[in-house]
């Protein structure tokens, strides 16, 4: 069954981003549209999912890590767009596992970004990426479902800062990691590339080769973004 208020929210969210940014698109084609595939992206800006979303035409419901729900206006765009949160600590997530599991059935699509949350602090360059998560890997596994990889190539994007100072996040967000930041990474002209997909492991795969699986991933993801510097196409 659709979700009209999902939808609205995608139309909606879709709009708003295209009027501050250019979002290319390379590689969707009409045999992946009634697919169902984990679509595992590299993370670079809190709209990432958004902006693989608005390259989809589609309202993709995303993995996102638990504490985020701890940010008010994330916690309320999220449930919005359908997010589904895991813990990240390996603790406590076999419910919310569950939960992705659940949503991800039925021919649907489901998307991750393996990187975790690191890059949203770090803010270094897009290249390389950081080490992969396997969780993506296991939900490939235990659902069968190929994974599509995704590379969110960031033709343009500067430093810019928060809109509020520091004093009023720390009332919000009550994660030092993210209230100590003084400026985030701005995406203003993005291509979004949707790669071959990546067939699954067997079932029952074993440690190597979920590693395996999730090295071959990361670097399909990796490989557009590997002349982003020395070609000069990020612009500070």
């Amino acid at each position: 069954m659709k979700n009209p208020s999902r939808r609205l929210f995608h139309v909606s969210a879709t709009f708003i981003l295209k009027t501050f940014m250019r979002i290319e698109r390379e590689g969707w084609r009409s045999a992946l549209k009634n697919s169902a595939f984990i679509i595992a992206a590299n993370h670079r800006t809190y709209i990432d999912p958004l902006i693989v979303n608005a390259a989809l035409g589609a309202p993709l419901p995303w993995i996102g890590a638990s504490f985020m729900q701890d940010i008010p206006i994330i916690r309320t765009l999220s449930r919005l767009a359908g997010t589904v949160f895991i813990a990240t600590n390996g603790r406590n997530s076999v419910q919310k596992l569950l939960a992705a599991l659940d949503s991800s059935s039925q021919h649907k699509s489901i998307g991750i970004f393996p990187e975790g949350f690191l890059p949203l602090v770090d803010q270094q360059p897009a290249f390389p990426l950081r080490p992969f998560h396997r969780g993506f890997a296991f939900l490939s596994t235990r659902l069968q479902k190929p994974v599509l990889p995704v590379t969110i190539v960031p033709f343009r994007e500067k430093t810019a800062p928060y809109p509020f100072p520091i004093s009023i996040r720390k009332l919000l967000i009550p994660h030092a990691e993210f209230c100590d930041l003084e400026t985030r990474v701005a995406i203003r002209h993005a291509k979004v590339i949707f790669h071959e997909p990546v067939n699954p492991p067997p079932p029952g795969a074993g440690r190597a080769e979920l590693i395996y699986f999730t090295d071959q991933v990361r670097s399909i993801i990796e490989a557009p973004l590997t002349n982003l510097q020395t070609i000069g196409e990020v612009l500070a």
